[in-house]
């Protein structure tokens, strides 16, 4: 039991308040409202923090791949993990795995003149304080600036103690995702 108006975080992540019995029951039920109020507005923090730094992650990812370095964007993969594609669904079990699928694409987009990617994120959505949902259109740029393709591209992201990861990402059609509300 913590003392009387302490926080602690619950196992969704999120804070919550334990009420002492010592107190009064009319106490009680104003505390209980106040509680409530500070639970819901410190979960709404936590949410938001949650929401920004999986931005952040997606940010990150897409300035380290645009490096064309497969080095880059290994810490950015949960182990395990997903990519489901044209050739269908493959495991990424370890760090290693991810050289032989990305460094030839890699490499062929350093032949096509590739400069950078971006994302337009389309949907993004938190599952739970442990789980998010990414939607978008990736799209990438010659070192002229020229536009030289666009790929949909959704992630499924896990929070882990080593913080955002991919656990699963899937490779689609842009035309699949719905545009930005």
């Amino acid at each position: 039991m913590l003392p009387h108006g302490a926080l602690s975080i619950d196992g969704w992540g999120s804070w919550r308040t334990e009420i002492s019995p010592a107190c009064g029951k009319e106490d009680d039920e104003a505390y209980d409202i106040q509680r409530h109020r500070m639970s819901c507005e410190i979960r709404f923090v936590t949410f938001m923090n949650n929401e920004e730094a999986v931005k952040q992650v997606l940010s990150d990812y897409y300035n380290a791949f645009s490096t064309l370095d497969v080095q880059s964007i290994l810490p950015y993969f949960h182990q395990p993990a997903l990519l489901i594609g044209p050739l269908g669904v493959i495991a990424i079990p370890t760090p290693a795995a991810v050289v032989p699928i990305f460094g030839p694409v890699m490499e062929d987009l350093r032949q096509r003149k590739y400069r950078r990617s971006g994302l337009s994120l389309q949907q993004f959505k938190l599952l739970s304080a442990t789980s998010a949902l990414a939607v978008g259109v990736a799209i990438r740029y010659k070192a002229d600036g020229q536009e030289l393709e666009r790929v949909g591209i959704t992630y499924l992201l896990h929070k882990g103690n080593d913080g955002w990861k991919f656990a699963v990402m899937v490779l689609h059609d842009t035309d699949k995702v719905a545009p930005r509300e």
